[in-house]
């Protein structure tokens, strides 16, 4: 993420994933513990989503596991699935997601008290990334 621009891949939240949205970028402390109360972040600083390309599980492609995780599409799923698996339980291979492309609007890089809203988020490269809002419905395929 010290990139101007990186993704994420989240489940399906039209409602915090819609183009213009602008979003803390947190990284958890170093404990990695995943339970909300109050922990330390590192705030990163705040983002705009660029681009959410939104799909069932079922689509996913080697593209979109690459760029976001670094992984294999295979690697990537059995993660995916660890992670939501209630959520892809309850809906199957129709679960959506979101494949989020943001954009720095602002960066800094102070210790703060936040609850999570966008951790783990994936780095990819720059120059990939912002060409990327304009081809996801190619790399989707």
């Amino acid at each position: 993420m010290e990139c101007s621009a990186f993704s994420t891949f989240r489940v399906h939240k039209p409602s915090i994933y819609f183009e213009g949205n602008k979003v803390d970028v947190l990284l958890q402390d170093k404990e990695g513990n995943y339970e909300i109360k109050e922990k330390h972040y590192l705030h990163k600083g705040i983002a705009v989503i660029k681009t959410v390309y939104t799909a069932p599980i079922s689509k996913l492609s080697e593209n979109i596991a690459l760029l976001d995780s670094g992984y294999s599409k295979a690697e990537f799923l059995s993660i995916i699935r660890k992670m939501y698996h209630n959520y892809i339980e309850a809906n199957g291979e129709n679960a959506l997601f979101d494949f989020v492309v943001l954009q720095y609007s602002e960066k800094n890089t102070l210790i703060q008290t936040y609850s999570p809203i966008m951790t783990n988020v994936a780095e990819a490269t720059c120059e990939v990334i912002i060409k990327l809002h304009k081809t996801l419905n190619y790399l989707m395929r």
